[in-house]
């Protein structure tokens, strides 16, 4: 969508900053925090992104899904230092210092965010919901498990309708105790997991994480 909104406004030319926020929250506003956005907030601040830029987004709950509040100020943010906004979904859009001074320009964007909110919102209600159902269910004895989730050294087995260790997998884990126990260091149990057994993870291979995700992953413990 940028591509083409660039192809057919060429007096502007593409920045060498593309920024992705995949799978980063806008609703519980991780992407202004730890996300793709705060990178360009921290060169708007810097002074790195000039006013007179414009930064093209998706939609304006590519911004922020968190409610009128945090959203305008936000939004107010960015286009406050002089950079254009432009919303290439569901239609252009284009916002800047001018366009949201009168009550009409200003009242676009916050029902925008609005909505974007009360989406994000209903989503996690109905996801709660779900996941309260299923510790019930759990609970009550009704189901066994509440998803087939599970470290790498189980497999869920679909006739028996249960988890079940994987040996190789659990003599590894067994292995990375035991060492640590006798004092060795996270990269010498990894070098000799590396020779001593086959990765049973979904990478395919052994990392530098493992041993210590294993050490402090209580689900060893049965949990």
């Amino acid at each position: 969508l940028g591509e083409k909104w660039l192809a057919a406004h060429p007096e502007h030319t593409a920045a060498t900053l593309t920024l992705h926020d995949l799978g980063v929250s806008a609703h519980r506003g991780k992407n202004k925090t730890t996300g793709a956005l705060r990178t360009f907030l921290d060169l708007l601040s810097e002074g790195r992104v000039k006013p007179g830029s414009i930064l093209l987004v998706e939609n304006l709950d590519r911004l922020s899904r968190q409610g009128i509040s945090e959203a305008y100020s936000l939004f107010m943010e960015i286009i406050g230092k002089g950079v254009t906004i432009v919303c290439l979904k569901p239609y252009e859009q284009t916002y800047t210092k001018d366009s949201v001074n009168d009550m009409v320009g200003l009242m676009i964007p916050l029902i925008g965010f609005y909505l974007a909110y009360l989406e994000s919102k209903n989503k996690s209600d109905r996801l709660n919901a779900a996941w309260v159902k299923k510790r019930k269910s759990l609970a009550s004895g009704e189901t066994k498990r509440l998803n087939r989730k599970c470290p790498s050294w189980l497999r869920w087995n679909e006739k028996a309708d249960r988890f079940e260790v994987k040996e190789e997998a659990a003599k590894a884990v067994q292995y990375t105790f035991e060492q640590a126990a006798k004092g060795k260091g996270q990269k010498r149990i990894l070098a000799d997991l590396t020779q001593k057994f086959p990765p049973f993870g979904r990478s395919g291979h052994w990392n530098s994480s493992f041993v210590q995700k294993v050490l402090s992953d209580r689900a060893v413990l049965g949990e």
